[in-house]
């Protein structure tokens, strides 16, 4: 649905009759597909394939992403960055897991947590906090 402002054009009383005024007349609403806004669309559409044949963006565009790909790879096979990327990466792997098992973070950190859950559940048996909580909020 789109808002249509209809002008009309008035004669002018004004010391100038060759220019025109204008007065707003009605609003309408349209729901109708074929109205003007699916030619404006194409207009803008066909404009926008016409400054691209003009200008070539879209094949500049893919020439550069291309070129980019290319200086990537050639990059890449000079310096081997995606292969130490690997590398490092699974050193660090290994690093962590080597580091967690010596030192146990997984199941202390699962220990704590567990350990945090039971005491929060019995001060709340002890002191009613949830109980006294929902009956403030009554």
């Amino acid at each position: 649905i789109r808002l249509l402002l209809d002008f009309t054009q008035q004669e002018s009383h004004t010391t100038s009759p060759s220019l025109p005024t204008y007065r707003k007349r009605n609003y309408t609403m349209s729901s109708d597909p074929s109205s003007s806004t699916g030619s404006k669309f194409a207009s803008v559409l066909n404009s926008a394939k016409k400054f691209n044949e003009k200008h070539q963006i879209l094949e500049k565009t893919k020439k550069a992403g291309s070129d980019i790909a290319a200086k990537a790879k050639e990059f890449d096979e000079k310096h081997h960055v995606v292969e130490k990327t690997k590398a490092a990466g699974s050193s660090a792997a290994e690093k962590a897991k080597a580091f967690n098992e010596k030192h146990q973070v997984v199941e202390k950190t699962k220990a704590a947590g567990s350990s945090a859950v039971e005491k929060t559940k019995e001060f709340n048996e002890k002191h009613k906090v949830v109980e006294k909580n929902q009956s403030c909020g009554k």
